[in-house]
């Protein structure tokens, strides 16, 4: 886990065309109500919420309240692995001074101060630990785990993988979406491929590696997701 850069956005702005980092961001949003838009999926973000965007991941943002935005680049490793793609945290009061105070220590340090990087890895293990104190239905939790223990099976096939769950296939599949925002297999290809960028970004493993590493028995699909 490293921090590389930390920048204010402050216009209140209405839209951001289309654009990529070759790092993780992570957009912390001050004030607002903003839609995220990234791999044909939208995302509703609000003001003291943090949504996380992948390396190489194309996104763009609209807002009808104007916004003010704080941007981190960053990489993040293993121990992250419940800060994926499209991941929404929501700040407590207490607790949003800290991106203020990241960025103040950015802007005065000539280099990454160790006082920067201690603030940013607390703000990703307050991240962390938001998302997994969530009061998340029983069942979808079930799912969420199952898929996070397994989505780099590549015979892995979601409708047959919950029948442990006491509940009609129909009915459970409307109710991780409505608990995550996401299908069960949205949800499964979003967390591979930002497990991918993130081994892309991280290693010199070549792309079949990768593949093969995150669930995709096809490294010519797997390229394309691209």
């Amino acid at each position: 886990m490293r921090f590389y850069h930390c920048i204010k956005f402050e216009e209140n702005w209405l839209f951001s065309p289309e654009n990529k980092q070759n790092k993780t961001e992570l957009l912390y949003y001050l004030n607002g109500s903003v839609t995220v838009k990234m791999n044909g999926a939208e995302y509703t973000v609000r003001g003291g919420e943090m949504i996380v965007i992948p390396p190489n991941v194309s996104h763009e943002e609209r807002s009808e309240t104007g916004i003010n935005v704080i941007a981190i680049l960053c990489d993040f490793d293993r121990s992250c692995d419940v800060l994926t793609e499209g991941t929404i945290v929501r700040f407590p009061e207490h607790m949003r001074p800290l991106f203020n105070m990241l960025l103040k220590e950015y802007e005065h340090s000539v280099v990454i101060s160790e006082a920067a990087e201690s603030i940013f890895e607390l703000i990703i293990h307050f991240a962390q630990y938001i998302v997994r104190a969530r009061d998340v239905n029983p069942y979808v939790s079930q799912m969420l785990k199952f898929i996070r223990g397994n989505y780099t099976d590549p015979d892995l096939i979601l409708k047959d993988s919950f029948s442990f769950i006491p509940m009609a296939p129909d009915y459970l599949r409307r109710l991780f979406s409505a608990e995550t925002g996401q299908r069960p297999h949205e949800y499964l290809e979003n967390m591979r491929l930002g497990r991918s960028r993130q081994l892309l970004s991280a290693t010199n493993d070549m792309i079949s590696e990768v593949a093969y590493k995150v669930g995709y028995s096809d490294p010519i699909y797997f390229a394309r997701r691209f």
